[in-house]
């Protein structure tokens, strides 16, 4: 038989963490809220204005191949730009691409989100705008950004502090507002 202060302590262990829980959830929401808008290049060399001129304190990873891309899983692409990027302000890690043709692009979107569903509007025609835009955030300390446009398409994670910031980054430096 339990004792009745043993079953208080009970109550308590396993009750008391939903609401903490929950709080911090809706806490880390207030704190970083998502984007009203979302931006895409219209051409791949719009990603290297996302380098500034003056890189003082900076520091920047550019890669020359997309190895570093676990998602691409042996997609074909016409152009690749990735960096990863760390100032005071922000830091982010960004995989972008020009597919051949929008059904490439959508494969990429299913293997980064894992929504297999979208596999049933494959082949895309090429009259399709194929629009996709996914943030994920919650009680993870990361931000992912997928967004996707035509052939068009890139994967951002940066840190939930960074959203803000990183929201009047790609406003500025991105030409196509998706949404």
């Amino acid at each position: 038989m339990i004792s009745r202060k043993k079953l208080l302590i009970l109550r308590i262990l396993f009750v008391l963490p939903i609401p903490l829980f929950i709080g911090g959830f809706f806490l880390s929401v207030l704190i970083n809220p998502s984007p009203d808008e979302y931006y895409i290049f219209q051409t791949i060399d719009e990603c290297e204005q996302l380098i500034p001129a003056d890189q003082t304190g900076l520091t920047i990873d550019r890669y020359d191949t997309p190895e570093k891309d676990k998602k691409l899983k042996g997609l074909s692409y016409e152009s690749f730009f990735g960096m990863k990027f760390h100032s005071d302000e922000v830091e982010y890690e960004i995989f972008a691409y020009e597919f051949p043709d929008t059904s490439s692009a959508l494969k990429y979107y299913i293997q980064v989100t894992g929504q297999r569903s979208y596999e049933k509007e494959l082949p895309l025609s090429e009259f399709d705008d194929n629009k996709r835009l996914l943030s994920s955030r919650g009680m993870s300390p990361y931000y992912d950004l997928i967004a996707v446009y035509q052939n068009k398409a890139y994967v951002i994670t940066a840190p939930q502090r960074c959203i803000g910031a990183l929201s009047e980054l790609l406003a500025t430096t991105f030409s196509f507002r998706l949404f």
